[in-house]
């Protein structure tokens, strides 16, 4: 039995027709911040720990240290934040995280944690936000708040993905 021209032409034709896709660009920013208690606190980041989405018009990728608390989309297309916090021990009732665009609240990328009676040790959060279209130069931003009496230390990690 004779293989098939026609089946390995079709597979050579498709594999010279296939175009992969870009790869994910990533950012990712961490600090240990110490957040005031009761006031909402826009995290400020003082580098970052890998950035992959530089391009001519943002030759600093996703973080600049002309605008330090915010992740910045270097292109439009989807986007989603994510933030890990490692709240140090203390009183209180509740730690808070928010994502930001431009500024407003991004729907449904809030978390509240309550904390239950008497000193408590470190807590952690995790908090992703919903994928969203971004035009190129909208941004994103961490905002942390607190009421344990007093400055309260998070170690936070703040990153950004665009999906291909």
């Amino acid at each position: 039995m004779r293989p098939s021209r026609r089946f390995s032409g079709l597979v050579r034709a498709l594999s010279a027709e296939f175009i992969p896709r870009p790869a994910n660009q990533q950012a990712l920013v961490t600090e240990q911040l110490q957040i005031p208690k009761g006031v909402l606190t826009t995290a400020i980041w003082p580098g970052e720990v890998y950035d992959t989405g530089t391009n001519p018009n943002y030759p600093n990728g996703f973080w600049d240290a002309a605008n330090p608390t915010r992740l910045t989309a270097t292109v439009s297309g989807f986007y989603v934040p994510t933030a890990w916090l490692d709240w140090s021990s203390g009183v209180g009732t509740y730690r808070y995280a928010q994502f930001t665009v431009n500024g407003a609240l991004a729907w449904g990328s809030d978390i509240k944690g309550t904390v239950s009676g008497g000193p408590r040790s470190t807590s952690s959060q995790l908090l992703v936000g919903i994928q969203r279209f971004m035009s190129a130069g909208e941004y994103f931003e961490l905002d942390l708040e607190q009421d344990s009496g007093g400055n309260l230390g998070c170690v936070a990690y703040f990153g950004i993905m665009r999906i291909p």
